[in-house]
């Protein structure tokens, strides 16, 4: 009696051992076994008891240790579409129906994330009639399985989102295997799209951005013309851009420095076939867009209101002397006439620009000689171009120095020499025909200061500093321009 009650109790613990024991000697398989998998794409749980008859079990699924389906009679399990929130460890149970066997799977880590956006590059992207461009469309993170598709971009003319519709490209129903397709003989600008898609039925990922292949060739169904007629423009400048070929209705699209694709109703006004630009305008890529056609491109830069850079030869005179002005104008461009100014002492502000005798239409020449020259005197230059004129700013203030006394108006400096100690006051005295007088310095990086009163002190006629530095000192009424004097301070 003993033996066997010890018997049965030997039996009943192994038993219990066999059913609550975690051997991993089930097997745990997920199809389609990619990582990651995206938001949306769904998966078959696969619990392999490792028995020849799979239908003597029941199986149960958790994530996290957490069971969210149990005492299945079928070892697969199908999900819904997957979210962010499925990502963990999988694990599946098999409990075997009569016997009180139970046996453990692996853990399977699934990551899910969310539907990616393929990036689709395009290689020219400025192309000559006849040329072959290579599409290639990429999808982040990496991950197997995929199948490629590729589209035009067909326009939609919407008024105010440039939207498109996308069209499978010839041949391309069930897509590539490569992430690379080879455009052959493109003639004109045109958009393109792709997406990737994997499994059965086909899981799609987005569509990428639309990619533009440029072409500056005229295409007779579809042309932009810019006006003015340049591809280098000023941020005050005003741009129309406009449409002709085969429709009656267009729009005008441009993608910027960033990529980012707008049309005209965004910057600009379109009025029939032509948009007008104003300040609104930037640099970017433009084209016309009809529902069939796109026109040749037009890589246009804005760049902001030059100001001209001028220089006097020589900067010292002596009376009579001959002096050449230059005014330089950047980024260098064509079409711009020249226009010469005296500056005029304005004691209330800065200089008032004078127009030189005949200067008025300006000169096709960047240079201009000033014969005679017997003063101290200041100048000043801009350019313009266009109809209706289109004027840069004025170039900084640039000085023809002389020494030479100009009764109308003298500098005297005491103590009387041109070289000073740091530690030396200086007196900086005015005379002529005026009762009012500033003293002006240009420092050695040619930068003129406003007057005394911001490194001296001005007391009537005579300006007082103890805080001088090197530079050229001299003297303005309203009218006139005294001798100058190059002061060296030690």
């Amino acid at each position: 009696m003993g033996h066997t009650l010890f018997g049965a109790l030997g039996l009943f613990s192994l038993n219990i051992l066999l059913y609550c024991g975690h051997a991993q000697d089930a097997l745990l398989h997920i199809e389609p076994n990619w990582s990651p998998l995206f938001t949306g794409e769904k998966v078959t749980f696969i619990c392999d008891s490792r028995e020849e008859n799979d239908t003597d079990w029941n199986y149960s699924f958790s994530r996290n240790d957490h069971f969210f389906t149990t005492n299945r009679t079928v070892n697969r399990y199908k999900s819904s579409s997957l979210t962010r929130g499925d990502s963990g460890e999988y694990q599946c149970v098999a409990d075997h129906k009569i016997r009180p066997v139970r046996r453990e799977s692996n853990k399977v880590s699934l990551s899910v994330s969310d539907v990616p956006r393929p990036v689709l590059t395009v290689s020219p992207s400025w192309t000559s009639p006849g040329d072959s461009v290579t599409l290639t469309c990429s999808v982040g993170p990496p991950s197997a399985g995929w199948r490629f598709f590729w589209y035009k971009a067909v326009p939609q003319l919407s008024d105010y989102y440039p939207y498109y519709t996308y069209e499978l490209l010839a041949g391309g129903t069930t897509g590539t295997e490569q992430d690379s397709y080879i455009l052959h003989g493109q003639t004109h600008t045109a958009g393109y799209q792709c997406r990737a898609g994997r499994g059965d039925p086909v899981f799609y990922t987005q569509y990428s951005g639309v990619k533009f292949v440029w072409s500056g060739g005229v295409n007779p169904a579809a042309s932009l013309t810019v006006s003015p007629h340049r591809l280098q423009h000023f941020s005050t400048e005003s741009l129309s851009l406009i449409c002709e070929g085969n429709s009656t209705e267009w729009r005008v699209m441009k993608v910027d420095e960033d990529g980012y694709v707008s049309s005209c109703y965004n910057w600009g006004e379109m009025t029939g076939s032509t948009c007008n630009t104003d300040t609104r305008a930037s640099s970017g890529v433009y084209w016309c867009e009809s529902v069939t056609q796109s026109s040749n491109a037009a890589n246009i830069t804005i760049h902001n209101v030059p100001r001209p850079v001028l220089t006097v030869s020589p900067s010292w005179t002596s009376p009579g002397d001959s002096v050449t002005l230059t005014c330089s104008v950047g980024p260098p461009s064509a079409g711009w006439r020249f226009f010469w100014y005296k500056a005029v002492p304005d004691l209330s502000r800065y200089y008032t620009p004078e127009l030189l005798a005949g200067g008025t239409t300006g000169t096709e020449q960047d240079s201009y000689i000033l014969h005679g020259q017997t003063h101290t005197a200041g100048y000043a230059c801009r350019a313009g171009r266009g109809d209706p004129g289109f004027n840069t700013s004025y170039s900084r203030v640039k000085f023809v120095w002389s020494g030479g006394v100009n009764p109308a108006a003298s500098l005297t400096v005491t103590p009387h020499r041109l070289q000073h100690f740091s530690t030396e006051s200086l007196s900086l005295i005015c005379e002529g025909n005026s009762a009012e007088w500033i003293v002006k310095k240009a420092d050695e990086d040619g930068y003129v200061s406003s007057s005394c009163s911001y490194w001296g002190e001005m007391t009537g006629s005579t300006c007082n500093t103890t805080t001088a530095s090197s530079g050229v000192y001299w003297c303005e009424s309203e009218t006139q321009f005294s001798n100058a004097a190059n002061i060296t301070i030690h």
